[in-house]
């Protein structure tokens, strides 16, 4: 199972596309505006239908709620979901991808490289990042210098 990402525009911000504007999800929530698409409020019934879609431009989170302000639907992905068919991914409505390097200093994930080359034949933009294990200042420049050489050569479209 991948871990389903929704980025948004903050709030204020223009129409044009600048990434330093997105913000994660978890970021968007305010319970007294979020609506259940399609649902009744009080039973939720068609939660399901709409978890984690993306349906005319509008992206609802695992509950069926709109997610307000969210602008594109991506995933996390890593060696934990094996072996990944990228076209598939293309088609099931996924605008990019994000893509472990590895869990510390300790562990590179497996299929980061097959991830990345995956994800660029598909077209699907792709970021990567490290599941940080730091303790302290220079582990974190050790994982940050790790990641930089595992990116080098490959086409990394987001941070």
């Amino acid at each position: 199972m991948s871990i389903v990402l929704a980025l948004g525009v903050r709030a204020g911000g223009g129409s044009e596309y600048d990434r330093s504007s997105f913000y994660a999800q978890d970021a968007l929530w305010d319970a007294s505006s979020l609506q259940r698409a399609g649902a009744d409020s009080a039973s939720g019934s068609n939660a399901a239908k709409y978890a984690w879609k993306k349906i005319n431009g509008v992206i609802y989170n695992g509950s069926g709620v709109k997610i307000p302000g969210a602008v594109a639907r991506g995933i996390d992905v890593s060696a934990w979901q094996g072996e990944i068919n990228w076209e598939k991914v293309k088609s099931s409505d996924v605008d990019f991808a994000m893509i472990r390097i590895g869990h510390g200093l300790r562990y590179r994930d497996t299929y980061f490289e097959e991830n990345m080359e995956g994800a660029a034949l598909a077209g699907i933009p792709a970021g990567c990042y490290v599941y940080s294990a730091a303790a302290n200042e220079a582990e974190a420049i050790l994982e940050a210098q790790m990641a930089i050489e595992r990116m080098e050569g490959l086409r990394v479209s987001y941070p």
